[in-house]
């Protein structure tokens, strides 16, 4: 009940966003770098590289609903963890949906200064072969905070956002309860270019 209840909110707030302000679309392309905040039993964690593709939709003019659909590879890497003197990285491929507000700091035809922050939903696809994790030892489902900034240069977007994840990775296997015992949470830094689109 709780669910449809907020569903019918979003949708209100689309539809009436769309009727009474432009729609952009954002196709945009970029890297995002990746790191577990929780603290493993050996080893240290290290940053790993990944790209994500997608789009944002923007509703409204100065205040905006933007939600979009990307589809990213990040993931782990440790430094002396799963083997001696060697840098181990496991790739993750996830659907990422953000559910965003953003406002137009400023807000003129040729330079806007964006600012947004929501929820991200991350739907793990699969996990890249490799002799310590699998699929079934991750959740589906994980999210958490997504906050940036960005700037429209014309039909130029450029965006900078980090994603403080808040659900727990691991549900089993051997990195969950040997690695990270109290679980842990991925953190993501994404940088993005794009072209805005307006109706």
């Amino acid at each position: 009940m709780r669910f449809i209840k907020f569903s019918t909110i979003v949708l209100i707030l689309f539809f009436g966003m769309q009727m009474n302000g432009q729609t952009i679309i954002n196709p945009r392309i970029g890297l995002n770098f990746s790191h577990l905040s929780g603290k493993p039993t050996i080893g240290e964690n290290k940053v790993r590289t990944g790209f994500n593709i997608g789009f944002n939709l923007r509703f409204g003019d100065r205040f905006q609903f933007e939600p979009g659909v990307h589809y990213a590879i990040h993931g782990m890497a440790f430094d002396g963890a799963l083997s001696a003197d060697s840098l181990d990285k496991i790739a993750m491929h996830f659907i990422k949906v953000p559910i965003l507000a953003n406002i137009n700091v400023i807000n003129s035809d040729f330079f806007r200064l964006r600012l947004y922050g929501g929820w991200m939903n991350n739907i793990l696809l699969k996990v890249d072969n490799n002799n310590y994790l699998s699929k079934d030892d991750l959740n589906i489902y994980t999210g958490g905070i997504h906050f940036g900034t960005g700037v429209d240069l014309t039909g130029l977007t450029i965006d900078l956002s980090y994603e403080v994840g808040m659900l727990d990775m691991f549900k089993s296997g051997l990195i969950g309860s040997v690695l990270y015992p109290k679980n842990t949470q991925n953190n993501v830094l994404t940088l993005s270019v794009g072209v805005r689109v307006s109706n």
